[in-house]
């Protein structure tokens, strides 16, 4: 049997992670019964022989605002739980104002490997074939453009035109097109869908796939979700 959280504390575990939140407009009463959650969690992992790393534990507050330099404090097993603006969460970054700069920053520079790469094994009379590069594109760079794409897809146009240009460099090296050629004359050489179209298609995909089958564990973000601000 999992601790019993308080009200309004939501949580969330996948294998050995777990985050745990919750949201509000009175951040020192958050905090406040956090702790009070975060020393239940430590009474039972401390009955059933769990150990947890308090040096991989980190918190985070998402807020619109500034956050007033105030001495916010949590702890878990008697340690001290580092405060962030950045954290990674199943392999996505989520930064403090939800900007996703940080993660898109991260797969740009991931991308740059799989380029490079590309750009080993390709030549205008030498070199892999167009099939072969597009295979490398979409398994190293393309795979990691789509994983939780639909996270990011309300990042300011800035960014994610950035990642238009990893795509755009990347089909440019499997065609081995001129520099200058238009990304839709690339897109349509190599039947591929724009970055932006791709995201709308596996948010579809994903929310389909959830809701023809109730069993699925994440069928909650189908769910209307409810803000309590206590303390406000």
């Amino acid at each position: 049997m999992t601790p019993v959280l308080s009200q309004y504390t939501l949580d969330a575990f996948f294998a050995d992670d777990c985050t745990v939140w919750r949201s509000g407009t009175n951040l020192s009463l958050i905090i406040f019964h956090l702790q009070q959650d975060l020393d239940l969690i430590s009474e039972w992992c401390n009955k059933w022989g769990f150990v947890i790393n308090s040096e991989k534990t980190v918190a985070i507050i998402f807020s619109k605002g500034v956050i007033k330099n105030e001495p916010f404090k949590l702890k878990i097993g008697g340690k001290d739980i580092r405060f962030q603006n950045s954290v990674k969460l199943l392999g996505v970054y989520f930064d403090s104002h939800l900007t996703w700069k940080n993660h898109i920053d991260f797969l740009i520079e991931k991308s740059i490997k799989g380029l490079n790469l590309m750009r080993c094994i390709s030549g205008t009379s030498w070199g892999s074939n167009k099939d072969t590069l597009l295979t490398i594109y979409k398994s190293i760079i393309l795979s990691s453009l789509d994983y939780c794409c639909f996270t990011f897809e309300n990042a300011c146009l800035t960014n994610l035109k950035r990642l238009d240009t990893i795509q755009y460099k990347s089909l440019l090296l499997a065609t081995g097109a001129m520099r200058g050629t238009s990304l839709n004359a690339l897109l349509g050489e190599c039947t591929e869908l724009p970055l932006y179209y791709r995201r709308i298609k596996i948010t579809m995909n994903y929310l389909l796939k959830i809701y023809l089958n109730q069993q699925n564990s994440a069928k909650n973000v189908l769910q209307d979700k409810k803000n309590f601000p206590i303390g406000a």
